[in-house]
């Protein structure tokens, strides 16, 4: 739990009230658990060995990109901000959901 906090007061800065933002940081979390859940059981192998090196990975991934689609929506391509932000919600959330298939099987 105390991961998921750090993961999310990382990205927080770079998130707004959106709900966009809100669906992104949401999967980017989900995928912290999820693998550390999966890593605890011994059910997948991962380059990056160090747990902080891993969250921090993905908060800096996720802020970063939401940073740029900030900077989009702010020069008027809110329709590309948009898309941006759901790619990144559903590339979290993908990572998460094959975890969780990955521990069932």
């Amino acid at each position: 739990m105390k991961r998921l906090l750090v993961l999310l007061l990382l990205a927080a800065p770079a998130a707004r009230a959106d709900v966009f933002d809100a669906l992104a940081v949401g999967a980017a979390a989900s995928d912290v658990v999820t693998t550390e859940a999966a890593l605890s059981r011994g059910y997948v192998e991962t380059r990056l060995q160090n747990r902080g090196a891993r969250i921090g990975a993905n908060a800096l991934l996720t802020s970063g990109t939401l940073l740029a689609a900030r900077e989009l929506e702010k020069s008027g391509h809110r329709g590309w901000s948009k898309a941006v932000k759901i790619g990144l919600a559903l590339g979290w959330g993908t990572c998460a959901a094959l975890n969780v298939r990955t521990m069932q099987h």
